[in-house]
């Protein structure tokens, strides 16, 4: 059985591997279809060769998705800018007017918040319903209203306004990571936006170099985590408590969290875990992924027929994360690839240490302190620091200060206070 289940993760891994390649051959003729040189694209041809190694999976080796990001940004060159001129005039009493557009604003909320109580700026909020639904009147009152619009990532909202925004009106795009396997960035008239925010840096440079974003007005700017709302005393249990926040897609790689939690529950059975997040069959895209909800539904088999099932607790999606945190002593982030991973900074703010499988551009982010190599080297690190009680102490005060110094209130609001011009 066990075998047979390892089968079956392999083929998931390799068809998710294919997917990406095909993205990227698509991504290739269309850049290159301008320019009349498809066939000779080396990109092309190497994103060819090597989908053809994966049609099977005894010859299949996962691809480092890091090493042919860096290729494709050696082998696209991006067309050349069209851009108008910008100029934003302040409305009436002198104080800057920013619409926050996007059907989800969690990420945003902290930073919007922050600047309206600065006093230089009043914010609106039009709340879409969907990636690409909403109402036109409202969102037509708010482009009209504003001085400033900031899409929240880069989906139908970044559309809409690039097409509908007036040209004394600014319009900032914040992209995020879903972004860059949709359809949504190639259709962003890019000479009307006057700034794209990025949260991860490796991002932006996929997204230059690969969907068209204009290298000149890529800015990296990383989510602001409120420090002062996570700061709370740890409860006893966090101490043999571990922690996930958020378990979809298949990419956040719950197997890996269980593998590490089946082997630390081996050596010693106080441990505990606690997975919070939306499960995936309530998701309504996740209803379009077969493959992956039939992983998810080995995952459960496997936590059910366990000896550990127990010590394993699925906690609801919900506004209470700080209130969870006073339980979790230790957070794992083992993603295949991630933009910034707002989690690990909201558990390094309550004192929890985290621990990080290497996702590309996670050492641009995170200290080196918290990565780790593999399964192995997490659980090493997790048996260590629950028999150290100095060496934990130690490093939840600096995952706290970390935070606090790089992506606390200060630092990333004097950021956007910039961008706006305050």
């Amino acid at each position: 059985m066990a075998a047979e289940e390892n089968g079956r993760l392999v083929e998931l891994e390799l068809r998710e591997t294919r997917f990406l390649l095909k993205e990227t051959i698509r991504r290739a003729r269309n850049a290159e279809r301008s320019l009349g040189r498809l066939q000779e694209s080396v990109a092309y041809k190497l994103g060819v060769a090597i989908l053809d190694t994966l049609k099977s999976p005894a010859g299949a080796v996962r691809l480092p998705i890091r090493l042919l990001s860096m290729a494709r940004m050696k082998l696209f060159d991006n067309p050349p800018e069209k851009s108008r001129r910008f100029y934003m005039q302040r409305k009436d009493d002198g104080i800057r007017r920013v619409v926050v557009a996007g059907h989800d604003l969690r990420f945003i909320s902290p930073i919007s918040d922050a600047l309206e109580r600065s006093g230089k700026v009043r914010v609106r909020k039009d709340q879409w319903l969907s990636q690409d639904r909403f109402d036109p009147s409202s969102s037509e009152k708010a482009v009209q209203w504003a001085d400033t619009v900031v899409a929240e990532w880069c989906l139908g909202n970044a559309v809409w306004y690039s097409k509908n925004i007036p040209s004394a009106t600014r319009l900032v795009v914040r992209f995020h990571l879903r972004e860059r396997a949709s359809m949504f960035p190639d259709q962003v008239q890019w000479e009307n936006v006057y700034k794209v925010i990025f949260v991860g840096p490796h991002v932006l440079d996929e997204a230059c170099s690969l969907l068209g974003v204009p290298r000149s007005k890529a800015v990296f700017i990383p989510n602001m985590v409120p420090v002062e709302r996570f700061s709370r005393k740890k409860k006893a249990q966090a101490h043999w408590t571990i922690g996930m926040l958020g378990y979809t897609p298949m990419r956040k790689r719950l197997d890996r969290v269980l593998d590490t939690f089946e082997a630390l529950w081996t050596i010693d059975r106080r441990w505990r875990l606690r997975i919070k997040g939306v499960a995936p069959e309530h998701i309504p895209w996740m209803n379009r992924r077969d493959d992956e909800l039939e992983w998810y539904e080995l995952l459960r088999k496997r936590i059910d027929s366990s000896d550990w099932k127990d010590s394993v607790c699925f906690d609801p999606a919900g506004d209470d994360v700080p209130a969870w945190l006073e339980t979790v002593g230790y957070l794992l982030s083992p993603s295949d690839f991630e933009s910034f991973h707002m989690a690990v900074g909201e558990a390094m703010a309550s004192g929890a240490i985290p621990v990080i499988w290497p996702w590309m551009g996670c050492w641009e982010i995170w200290p080196e302190e918290f990565l780790v190599d593999d399964t192995k080297q997490a659980v090493d690190l997790l048996s260590e620091l629950a028999g150290n009680q100095e060496r934990r102490r130690s490093l939840s005060t600096m995952a706290r200060d970390f935070v606090k110094t790089h992506y606390g209130i200060d630092r990333i609001l004097q950021a956007w206070e910039e961008l706006l011009a305050l």
